[in-house]
């Protein structure tokens, strides 16, 4: 059998095997010209314990970090639990896949045979509710126990369902699990008018998928401007009026009072006394990080489990990772941050010694007619503490800028043409200066 080639994407950093680059990250969205082969290192440790190791969640972290304890040792006891009654899959398809019944190729990290290939036990559709460091013993939902030697806590984040009136009516949703995705889509034919509360890159793209499902779509942002943390004020301007022209509405500085309806949503209620009829609302404003099962142990935790650069907790025997943990201080919540701390968690927990090393923030997103990519500092602080260099052909629906503190790249976008995405990611991971990035958009 020949060898698997291996494709990292350059935006979210995924890695995905096959004999050629997917037409489309499953994580990001990228294209297949925005992946490069890759090799992954051979671990150069290696363990012949018969360990019990115990996962808790199956994100993108949890399941990294049982990849991570087989490449180490063969023969430890590996269990994987999970809430959700289905396999890892790529949670960032879900705003993306709304109108589609996602295959399991497309969807799921891996088949049942993997898992069953590597001796990693399944529990899937229980809950870790109690957790006793002493006896290191977890309490499952079904009332059974597990014991173990080493433990990982990979939680996850629940969406933030915002405390204000009518969030619990029939037909207002979250996306955050495949469950709500197919709760969505069968919902579609009842609905003519939908709504989604927060202008974020998720956000706009469940907007998006209900527009190209046909129904009137509203999109109410809180902020001045849609897409704030990952564009500057004309890309915001630009993605607002290519949106508009798909037919979308855009409502900005948007304080949401409530939603309105009995039993059944019918609006979204504002502040200042505005309402905008819906059938079908999803909520789209942050996640709250799962510590409970942590700070029920007594481990340190702040609004995130706290970890140090191994993802050990305050119990040394017990790790952390992904959406739910914060490294000094610092969680993006994003996929390939979730995959290395997932790394880190799994690779420590089989006895290896590894350092987390924090992941370059980026983003991707493509709808309403066009495609843009951000990393770092996109003018956040004063105007007057940047330099910059920008190419604008609006007739082309391009718009590219370069951000600079102190000389050095700090920050970028590209919107309607991102063919230079891996340029860009070169030059930020390179800190290049401004003078060595002159003539970056005639390249």
């Amino acid at each position: 059998m020949g060898i698997i080639r291996q494709w990292k994407c350059l935006v979210c950093g995924a890695i995905i095997k096959g004999e050629n680059p997917p037409e489309k990250c499953p994580v990001c969205g990228a294209g297949a010209d925005r992946f490069v082969l890759a090799k992954e290192p051979e671990p150069a440790f290696y363990s012949a314990s018969f360990e019990k190791i115990i996962v808790v969640g199956n994100g993108a972290a949890g399941f990294t970090a049982c990849d991570e304890i087989r490449k180490r040792n063969p023969h430890c006891r590996v269990e994987l639990i999970s809430a959700e009654p289905v396999l890892t899959y790529f949670r960032p398809m879900l705003t993306k896949g709304i109108l589609q019944q996602l295959d399991a190729d497309q969807l799921f990290v891996k088949d049942n045979e993997w898992y069953k290939s590597r001796s990693i036990r399944l529990s899937l559709g229980v809950r870790a509710v109690d957790l006793d460091p002493v006896k290191k013993q977890l309490t499952l939902s079904d009332g059974t126990t597990r014991d173990y030697d080493k433990l990982i806590l990979a939680t996850g984040a629940e969406c933030n369902r915002l405390p204000m009136e009518g969030v619990w009516l029939e037909g207002v949703y979250v996306i955050r699990s495949l469950e709500d995705v197919n709760r969505i889509r069968q919902a579609l034919g009842r609905v003519e008018r939908a709504a989604v509360i927060g202008g974020g890159i998720l956000g706009l793209e469940a907007a998006w998928e209900l527009a190209r499902a046909g129904k009137k779509v509203t999109v109410f942002e809180r902020s001045e401007r849609i897409m704030k943390n990952q564009l500057d004020e004309k890309g915001s301007a630009l993605l607002r009026k290519k949106a508009e022209e798909k037919g979308l509405t855009i409502v900005e500085n948007a304080i949401t009072k409530g939603i309105s309806g009995e039993t059944q949503c019918q609006g979204v209620m504002l502040e200042d006394g505005r309402l905008y009829e819906a059938q079908l609302v999803v909520i789209s404003a942050g996640t709250k990080p799962n510590t409970e099962l942590a700070e029920k142990a007594g481990l340190k935790t702040d609004r995130f489990i706290q970890v140090n650069e191994r993802m050990q907790t305050s119990q040394p025997d017990i790790y952390a990772c992904g959406d739910a943990v914060s490294c000094n201080g610092v969680s993006v919540g994003i996929w390939n941050q979730a995959v290395s701390m997932g790394k880190v968690a799994g690779a420590n927990a089989a006895g290896d010694n590894l350092a987390y090393e924090p992941v370059i923030p980026s983003n991707s997103y493509e709808g309403m007619g066009t495609s843009l990519f951000s990393i770092g500092d996109v003018g956040r602080g004063e105007p007057q503490s940047y330099e910059t260099r920008e190419r604008f052909l609006p007739g082309k629906g391009i718009y590219q800028r370069l951000f600079f503190q102190g000389g050095l790249l700090c920050g970028g976008l590209l919107m309607g043409d991102v063919s230079a995405t891996g340029r860009l990611l070169e030059a930020y991971e390179k800190k290049m200066s401004l003078e060595e990035m002159e003539g970056f958009f005639e390249q």
